[in-house]
């Protein structure tokens, strides 16, 4: 069978789940059916079911593994094959950034600004003493600065 979760797969290998008749024990490659049906138990809730054909003794041995009506089932579904998707996209963007890691990087460019003229510049900055020395500095006229003061 095709798009069954994952976590069938795993719950048929762990729970070691065996045939009703002959009690020869399951494997996964033996799941023939998985579907929703009213429970064989009072109430007769929806019910998870695995049909599981026996080789051996070919008998078909139907197995209730959890109350669910068939909403729940294709919500489930439809949330697993989310998460695959998202795992599978995370993946490729992970392959993607280290195949960019691998190129050649492009050459740095160097400032032209010399670490002298940064301290200069450093040192006329704490030198000022207010906000209007500041805007002359950066080539406001007199007139501009009162002119936008706020008061």
């Amino acid at each position: 069978m095709k798009d069954i979760p994952q976590w069938i797969y795993e719950l048929i290998n762990r729970d070691r789940l065996t045939c009703s008749s002959c009690k020869a024990h399951f494997e996964t490659k033996d799941l023939m059916a998985m579907g929703i049906q009213a429970s064989t138990t009072k109430p007769h809730n929806d019910t998870l079911t695995i049909g599981l054909f026996c080789k051996k003794c070919n008998e078909l041995t139907i197995f209730e593994i959890k109350e669910m009506t068939l909403l729940d089932l294709a919500f489930m579904l439809l949330d697993d094959e989310s998460e695959d998707k998202i795992q599978h996209k995370e993946e490729e963007f992970e392959k993607e950034i280290g195949r960019k890691k691998t190129k050649k990087s492009l050459p740095v460019i160097k400032s032209k600004i010399t670490v002298k003229e940064i301290q200069e510049a450093s040192e006329f900055l704490k030198n000022i003493k207010t906000h209007d020395e500041f805007l002359s500095a950066l080539g406001f006229s007199p007139e501009e600065i009162e002119k936008n003061k706020k008061l």
